[in-house]
Formats: C-alpha cells, structure tokens, sequence
C-alpha cells in the first residue's frame, strides 16, 4: 500500500448506529485514514459534498430522513430500500462514482447481496464478519482506483 501519511484516505461511514463507525475508527486508525460518520442520508450527502470521500461504508437499512433519489432512480426502489437509491446515484453521477461503495448489514442473505451490486455497489459485507483485513483489502482497492500507487 502507498505511503498516506501524505494522503490519508477518506472513509464515511453511512449508519445509524455510531458503535459501527467506532469500530471502522479503531481499524482506519492503523492505516492512517479519516473516518466521518453520517447518520442519515441527507447528512451523507453533505459529507459528498464537503468532504470528497473515497470509500463510503453504506448499511444496507437506513431509518427515513428527508433525502430522496432523483426520480430516474427512486421509482426502482421501495421506500426501505433507500440505501441502494443512494448508492445507485452516486455511482451514476459521473463525479462522484469513483468513489467506492461497499454496502454493509448485519444481513447476509443473497438477494441483498444481489441488490446491493445491481445498485452499484462494489462489495457488500456482513458486519459481523468485517474485519481490518477487510478494511485494508478495500483501501488497496482504493488505491487503485486513485492510482497513487
């Protein structure tokens, strides 16, 4: 992996519970990333906006907040099913879609893996099987993407 200690990674973690952005923390910690938390998808959008992340953690079951997809792409989703509307924009919008998105639940059943990756999603995690060695193979993904290498 490249030297960041010039250029830390970004990583937004997308989740309603703080205790899963705590443990990215402590894994990101060792790889010399910085973590942003959003709790809601509306907030998501902002950190987008601000912050530039290049790896976004996205749980797979977000609680509804006022965000809404752009028609194209909502009428595809059901209203618990916002989380694979955010992912399929931004990985539609061609500014923004260099940006990793590995979806993550406590789920493993294998239509949401399917779903996840018909909305773009690069991986799609189990949470409890997430681990560090997870986290650095996604930031050499990362790397390679941004070709820093």
């Amino acid at each position: 992996m490249a030297d960041n200690q010039t250029r830390p990674w970004r990583i937004l973690v997308v989740d309603d519970l703080p205790i899963w952005a705590d443990s990215v923390k402590l894994w990101a910690s060792s790889f010399n990333c910085q973590v942003r938390l959003a709790t809601n998808l509306q907030s998501a959008v902002r950190e987008l906006v601000r912050w530039s992340p290049h790896l976004i953690l996205l749980d797979l079951h977000m609680p509804w907040d006022a965000w809404e997809p752009l028609p194209s792409i909502g009428h595809k989703y059901r209203l618990d099913q916002r989380s694979l509307a955010f992912c399929e924009q931004v990985r539609s919008e061609p500014s923004l879609n260099h940006i990793i998105i590995v979806i993550t639940s406590v789920e493993s059943q294998l239509e949401h893996q399917q779903m996840a990756f018909h909305a773009g999603a690069h991986r799609y995690f189990n949470k409890g099987d997430f681990s560090a060695q997870h986290l650095e193979d996604l930031l050499a993904q990362v790397e390679t993407v941004y070709d820093v290498a």
